[in-house]
């Protein structure tokens, strides 16, 4: 029986191979397939700056309705309505 030809190395690990040996696919079209996820979760960006609208539109109500019930009259007419 013929032996059979042995590479150099005994494994062949993927982050040992060039790019294009790894995908199959030339460098260009790797890269363009990362900036073509990157644009997939362009979502996620939008959904924090919905987010970062509401906390501070938010917290303007607070600072808002503090400012009204403790420097007003308001808040000593409500205060005084709420009896505990």
């Amino acid at each position: 029986m013929a032996k059979k030809s042995k590479p150099n190395k005994k494994h062949q690990f993927k982050h040992g191979l060039p790019e294009t040996a790894r995908t199959g696919a030339p460098v260009s079209s790797v890269r363009s397939d990362v900036i073509e996820t990157a644009r997939n979760f362009d979502y996620v960006l939008n959904d924090v700056k919905r987010l970062a609208l509401i906390a501070a539109g938010l917290f303007l109500l607070e600072i808002a309705l503090w400012y009204v019930l403790s420097s007003t009259g308001v808040g000593k007419t409500i205060y005084g309505l709420i009896k505990l």
